[in-house]
């Protein structure tokens, strides 16, 4: 007759076993986990990159039409640091052009002020009736100049200096970030100009 030690003996052992195995598969388990979650992390990113060139495809198509129709096409951006409450601008006009530059903004309080400022120097620019497409990744500027919902002081001046154009003047949305080249540059022209801006004194 087999001994109650012997038979405990025996359910330990079969215990262990069993732990042993399904420690194993957990193990297993958790490395597909792993496996699963990166293959997933992997998945958003090319899906955002494929938005992204979907969204730079579509705005090409759009601009282009525009190419030898209006006297200037400009992308503008704006940049703002919020713990430094300064502010810098970038204007575009093409690539290696002369009138391409940085704007220190000190005297702006808020990324959208940035932005409109950044198309009211634009258009300072250029002849008062030349015909432009201002391309910025600001929907919020582009429907307070549109629709005059905006609180923003330099939105509403921009609204006023558009009115008072004779040249046809076009806000068009550019997708931010999306590799679209004149937004890039204008993104890295606003972020120098903020630098600059750490520099100079806020007007009064």
């Amino acid at each position: 007759m087999v001994s109650f030690i012997t038979i405990i003996g025996l359910v330990r052992l079969v215990g262990l076993a069993v732990i042993v195995h399904y420690s194993t598969i957990i193990g297993k388990v958790s490395r597909y986990v792993h496996v699963i979650k990166l293959i997933i992390a992997l998945s958003y990113i090319l899906l955002e990159q494929n938005h992204k060139r979907m969204l730079k495809a579509l705005f090409e198509e759009q601009i282009r039409p525009y190419y030898g129709i209006y006297d200037f096409i400009i992308y503008t951006d704006g940049s703002f640091y919020h713990h430094q409450q300064k502010g810098g601008a970038g204007i575009v006009f093409e690539i290696n052009d002369a009138r391409n530059c940085s704007i220190p903004l000190p005297m702006a309080k808020s990324s959208i002020d940035a932005e409109a400022l950044a198309i009211l120097h634009a258009l300072s620019m250029i002849m008062c009736n030349a015909s432009v497409v201002i391309c910025t990744d600001c929907l919020s500027v582009i429907d307070g100049v549109n629709h005059g919902t905006a609180d923003c002081s330099y939105i509403r001046q921009l609204k006023l200096v558009i009115a008072l154009r004779p040249g046809i003047t076009k806000l068009m949305k550019v997708p931010a970030h999306a590799g679209v080249v004149g937004n890039e540059m204008a993104d890295h022209l606003a972020k120098l100009g903020s630098h600059q801006a750490f520099s100079l004194p806020v007007p009064n």
